[in-house]
């Protein structure tokens, strides 16, 4: 099962989540505030996970709740490598495909963002030599006016 595999349930989509950071229901319990019957419970949809305890899973686990409540989201708050990875490695081949595909995207979006700085960069750097030269100018022919003429 993937985070984005249609028909699964809130509460599967938890359990994958804490089975993905290696986490038992002890720990997650702990760090939410709940008991872990309450956990199991909400794995098995027998409960609805509170709106705190959605808070501070997504915390925990570091994505978004969209990634819990919406069934065609995938949104890591900060996507690790192995995360990444076990996504891409639990996915059917044309979600495989997908996924290949949107990490692509991303990348080729970034190096457009980084190429843009990068110019506005050249850019500013380069208006500030030409202030630096001017200002250089400036303190020159100050120095021509006010220095003492032997």
């Amino acid at each position: 099962m993937t985070l984005t595999e249609t028909g699964t349930s809130i509460g599967q989509r938890i359990k994958h989540v804490r089975k993905l950071h290696k986490l038992s229901q002890d720990s997650v319990a702990s760090h939410t505030g709940i008991g872990r019957s309450s956990v199991n419970s909400i794995e098995r949809g027998d409960q609805r996970p509170p709106v705190d305890f959605l808070i501070k899973f997504c915390e925990l686990t570091g994505i978004t709740s969209d990634s819990i409540l919406f069934e065609d989201s995938i949104a890591p708050a900060q996507v690790s490598n192995d995360h990444l990875e076990a996504l891409i490695n639990e996915a059917n081949p044309d979600r495989r495909q997908l996924l290949v595909e949107a990490v692509q995207k991303e990348f080729q979006e970034m190096k457009r963002a980084i190429d843009e700085v990068n110019s506005e960069n050249t850019k500013l750097q380069s208006e500030l030599e030409t202030l630096r030269d001017e200002m250089l100018n400036i303190a020159n022919q100050l120095r021509q006016v006010f220095e003492p003429k032997n």
